[in-house]
């Protein structure tokens, strides 16, 4: 088979072609068309509609049809092997919802004298090997397909006890209903090994289409009829799915961690606004360690972070009135356990529809809307701290107050101008002079004005500039981490050794448990979720704090790279686990610089060849690699 036609990008989500089965799988990666894409989710839409008529009225005209088959099978069941005549089991259904699937008896309950049961070649006499050879003990599964947990055609519904044992990938076959028959029992059966039958599996449902069930009815029928790949070698049934072997096989591009996850629970995380934050999405990715898939969304198709995830969207920008719903529609279609915003103006937003995203199985690593404006809002982080009894920088919200202040001696220059919620250095400014400053002030309000920063500060005109006396000192970072119900669990502490573009550039891992104290007594008091950026001041007269983001901020990968492994605490805590001692742990006076890598966010074109966003291809990299 050939590669399918990528689709084009789109303005509500990116999406990217899965190959056929059988091209290389260190290219093919995990991508498949998102169901967000507009034209695609009609189609999946009207797909479904159609799909379902065309199960039930199959269904009942075979139900009506076989009547007195199924009548006859009943009786020889009965007189054959015994009671009951069915055969019962959960089975993982759509989405890994359990379900009770229905089969006819083919083994008899035959034990020994020890009470113990035959082994399976044993019990499963003439009758029992004529059903399978034929596949007529499926039928009773026409009445599962009448009830709507399975399809006709789809991935067969295997064992619950194998759901753990699925990597991100494989774990898609579930994505559509199971079926009596599918893709990769037309494709070798029970002859095919396991990462096969996944692979056409998943493949299906990259592709399905009522022209392809029908073909895979019809190939069904006269395989059927051959009696074709009944079953492996000379074992009565397949061997059981014990995992993957090699990580390569599962779709991880070469992740070193084993496929094998212990029966942890799959789980899939979301980061939003994930722009260039691929050392995050990395570190997500191990800590998951192939039980999960790590998912981004952003506004540019351009972004780094959508080349990196396992899967991208490209969204509308953070402050578009249909930006919630897409990511409620996100998480909903992908089953996303856990959100991760990643820039500040959007933290209001999701804080105040907590609940919605909650109804959804999906928790947002957010704080209460309270939290959050404490720490938007500058001058209420100001306040706060205050409260808290730990120094700040001088601040005024207004241009006359801060010039008496000049005037009385209260204040000198140098000054720093920045907005009173702002985000990416967007209005900071330093001011030498009273000229500069009036320069700088008006400067920062008409910057505010032309940004997407104009919505939040119009609550307050005016007064939306703040101006700060500047510190001296050496300027220090903390990861201040809390557990999900806002309980300090520990502070990571690194001295700033160089700044670039408003972010640190380098920075070594510290051990003073003065700054310890000041991050347990933000994170107690404040009572965020999850890890809390704060930046501050060391000098001679003590430390004042100049900001608090709650977000995994820019930060963090230096205490990753030192030891530290939050994102495997917050999945541990998520599962309702005990974190492992070992993710608060940081080697002091490790030095880490930030550097960049370089990935293709786009194929070679050809005219006819619409552009999409692309698995990417890493043409250089580091450890290192910060957001």
């Amino acid at each position: 088979m050939t590669r399918s036609t990528m689709p084009p990008v789109s303005r509500i989500a990116s999406a990217r072609s899965a190959p056929a089965p059988g091209d290389d799988p260190s290219i093919r990666g995990d991508s498949a068309p998102s169901l967000l894409q507009l034209g695609q989710r009609e189609q999946h839409c009207g797909l479904s509609v159609a799909k379902r008529l065309f199960d039930v009225l199959a269904a009942a005209a075979a139900l009506v049809i076989l009547g007195p088959v199924l009548a006859a099978l009943t009786l020889i069941v009965r007189l054959a092997i015994g009671a009951p005549i069915l055969f019962k089991q959960i089975r993982p259904g759509l989405h890994g919802r359990p379900f009770t699937i229905y089969k006819f008896r083919t083994m008899s309950n035959a034990r020994n004298t020890a009470g113990d049961l035959l082994p399976d070649a044993e019990r499963l006499g003439w009758f029992g090997k004529f059903l399978r050879s034929t596949s007529l003990d499926e039928l009773p599964e026409l009445i599962n397909v009448l009830r709507g947990e399975m399809s006709i055609v789809g991935p067969r519904p295997l064992l619950t006890e194998y759901l753990p044992r699925y990597s991100a990938e494989q774990m898609r076959r579930h994505d559509v209903l199971p079926g009596i028959t599918g893709f990769a029992q037309i494709n070798g059966r029970n002859a095919a090994s396991w990462p096969r039958k996944f692979e056409l599996d998943v493949w299906y449902v990259d592709h399905r289409s009522m022209w392809l069930d029908l073909k895979i009815i019809a190939t069904t029928t006269w395989k059927v009829l051959k009696r074709d790949g009944i079953n492996q070698s000379e074992e009565v049934t397949s061997e059981p799915f014990m995992g993957n072997a090699d990580a390569a096989q599962s779709g991880t591009r070469g992740r070193t961690v084993p496929s094998m996850n212990n029966g942890a629970r799959v789980m899939n995380v979301l980061f939003t606004c994930a722009g260039r934050r691929t050392f995050a999405i990395r570190a997500f990715q191990q800590a998951l360690n192939n039980c999960g898939r790590v998912l981004a969304s952003d506004a540019s198709p351009d972004a780094p972070a959508l080349q990196i995830a396992d899967k991208g969207f490209v969204v509308p920008p953070a402050d578009a009135d249909n930006y919630l719903d897409m990511l409620l529609t996100i998480c909903r279609e992908q089953r996303v356990r856990l959100l991760i915003p990643a820039v500040e103006p959007e933290l209001p937003l999701i804080a105040a529809h907590r609940a919605r995203f909650l109804e959804i199985g999906t928790l947002p690593l957010v704080s209460s809307p309270e939290i959050v404006a404490i720490c938007y809002d500058k001058l209420e982080t100001a306040t706060f701290l205050d409260r808290c009894g730990l120094a700040t920088p001088r601040t005024y919200v207004r241009l006359e107050a801060a010039r008496e202040a000049l005037s009385r001696g209260e204040l000198s220059f140098p000054l720093v101008v920045k907005p009173r919620w702002g985000v990416s250095s967007i209005g900071l400014a330093i001011a030498e002079d009273d000229q500069e400053l009036d320069l700088a002030f008006k400067t920062a309000e008409k910057q505010i004005a032309c940004s997407f920063l104009a919505q939040t500060s119009a609550a307050a005109p005016g007064c939306c500039v703040l101006i700060q006396e500047r510190l001296s000192g050496e300027e220090y970072g903390l990861d201040i981490v809390n557990d999900l119900n806002g309980r300090h669990v520990c502070t990571f502490a690194k001295r700033k050794l160089r700044m670039r573009a408003g972010q640190t550039d380098r920075a070594v891992t510290v051990k003073d448990q003065r700054l310890e104290k000041l991050g347990q007594t933000i994170g107690e008091n404040l009572g965020h979720v999850g890890i809390l950026d704060c930046d501050l001041f060391v000098s001679d007269e003590g430390c004042r704090v100049i900001d608090l983001n709650p977000r995994i901020g820019g930060g963090y990968p230096f205490s990753h790279v030192a030891g530290a492994n939050v994102p495997a605490a917050l999945l541990a805590w998520m599962n309702g686990e005990e974190a492992d001692p070992r993710c608060f742990q940081i080697q002091p006076h490790v030095a880490v610089a930030r550097c960049d890598e370089y990935v293709v966010i786009s194929p070679p074109q050809t005219a006819s060849q619409p552009r999409s966003v692309m698995r990417h291809t890493r043409l250089k990299s580091t450890k290192k690699q910060l957001r």
